[in-house]
Parts: structure tokens; sequence; C-alpha cells
């Protein structure tokens, strides 16, 4: 359940564990999407609450999501929402569900759409390493 981390840690752990692809299957996705789904509830409530109780939180948050939707509202508006699905749903460093719930959130994604996305996202993912560590298990 450690954002940034998740999957790309949790499934060698798994096999190295003896589980078997189901179990990991079940117990990664569900301790990826915990916090990711936990995190983007708060997100925008938390930067409320931070925004009335301190006036330097405003123009932080007014900076953040500006200079990130100047920089990368290109590659948003080309895929639109997908953008999460496929950000999540490719395994590499700084990729996954708490990534994509922080880009969901920047760029305002519906909550359930964000959701859907970042868990379908999540299981294509673990179906990857799923594949790709179980045939290297194999192989050595």
């Amino acid at each position: 359940m450690t954002p940034f981390v998740e999957l790309k840690f949790a499934i060698p752990f798994g096999f190295k564990l003896g589980l078997s692809s189901i179990t990991i299957l079940i117990f990664a996705t569900s301790g990826t999407l915990i916090p990711a789904i936990t995190g983007l509830a708060v997100a925008e409530p938390l930067s409320k609450y931070l925004i009335k109780k301190f006036k330097i939180m405003e123009s932080f948050f007014k900076y953040l999501f500006d200079k990130t939707r100047k920089q990368h509202s290109h590659k948003f508006n080309r895929y639109g929402a997908l953008f999460i699905l496929f950000f999540v749903a490719i395994p590499l460093p700084g990729s996954g569900a708490s990534a994509g719930a922080l880009i969901a959130f920047i760029f305002g994604v519906e909550f359930w759409q964000a959701i859907f996305l970042i868990t379908a996202g999540t299981i294509i993912s673990a179906l990857i390493l799923i594949a790709g560590t179980s045939s290297i298990f194999t192989f050595f």
C-alpha cells in the first residue's frame, strides 16, 4: 500500500512468497487502490480547507494547477480522461494509481470516472506485471 511503489513491488514479492497469480492480483490491486482512492477522496476537501485556513495555499494551488495544466494540457486534451487509464496501466516508475489520482485531481476529472479509470488501469498494469514476473521467475 505504499504510493508510487505499489504493484511494482507487491507482485514480485507475492511470487517470491509462493502465492498464486489470482491471490497476488486480488491483494496487490486492492492494496494499490485503497491509498489512491482515499487520496482522491480527500484531495479536494483538504485543498479547500488549506486554502480557507492559510491564504498562501491559495497562491500555491493556483500556481500548481495553472503550471501543470499549461505544461500537460495538450496530452490531456488529446486523449481526454483516457490519459489517466494509459498512465496508470503502463507499469513504469512514477506511474501508477496514486499518480493517476493526483492527475485526476489536478485536471478536475469527475470522482467516479477517475475511480473507474484508475481501477481499470491498475488491473491492466497488474496483469502485465503478473505475466512478466511469472515468466521471469519461470525462466530462472
